[in-house]
């Protein structure tokens, strides 16, 4: 008979709750919510931030391994921004290829450098779960993290310049921003 009595007094109460207004609590939500993170980002609200350097003769830098501030938050469903600044000297002692900033020097690079064809002695990403390169420059937009088509993990985009022959570079290199949005939704 107590059985009766509690399941009616759960019944009522629940009842009472939802005429109140009050929602009873649901189970967690697990769900990546892609629109939030794109709209987070076009607005420049919230986000996790990482700060990465690419050195002038870097190969380049991860951001979203293990230890940085964006771990975890680069991933399917999410949205990511780079900004940069800073420059590098392309062509040793007598610069012959110019002091470019992060968007490079206007040209397409040739087929033997990191990224044919992307923005010569510019910044550009790589997701390491597509290896598809993407241009950054000074900033490169709002970009949905892709689909993964290796299996690798966690999710990161490796940074790095646009160039043939790091040894002769020189200046500060670049600083970007890393900034990475996870929302969830319903």
């Amino acid at each position: 008979m107590k059985k009766k009595t509690r399941m009616a007094f759960c019944g009522t109460a629940l009842a009472m709750l939802t005429v109140l207004g009050a929602a009873p609590a649901r189970a967690a939500v697990t769900r990546v919510d892609p629109a939030a993170a794109m709209s987070a980002c076009r607005q420049s609200v919230g986000g996790v931030t990482a700060r990465v350097h690419v050195g002038p003769r870097d190969l380049g830098q991860f951001a979203g391994l293990a230890g940085s501030p964006v771990e975890g938050q680069i991933a399917q469903g999410a949205v990511v921004r780079v900004r940069a600044s800073g420059r590098i000297s392309y062509g040793g002692v007598f610069n012959w290829r110019g002091t470019w900033g992060p968007a490079g020097n206007g040209n397409r690079a040739p087929g033997n450098f990191p990224y044919p064809g992307g923005p010569d002695a510019a910044l550009f990403g790589t997701w390491n779960q597509t290896l598809a390169r993407f241009p950054i420059g000074t900033d490169s937009g709002c970009l949905w993290v892709p689909n993964a088509t290796l299996n690798r993990a966690p999710y990161a985009i490796y940074l790095a310049t646009n160039d043939d022959w790091r040894d002769d570079n020189g200046d500060i290199g670049y600083d970007a921003t890393v900034t990475a949005w996870r929302y969830f939704g319903a």
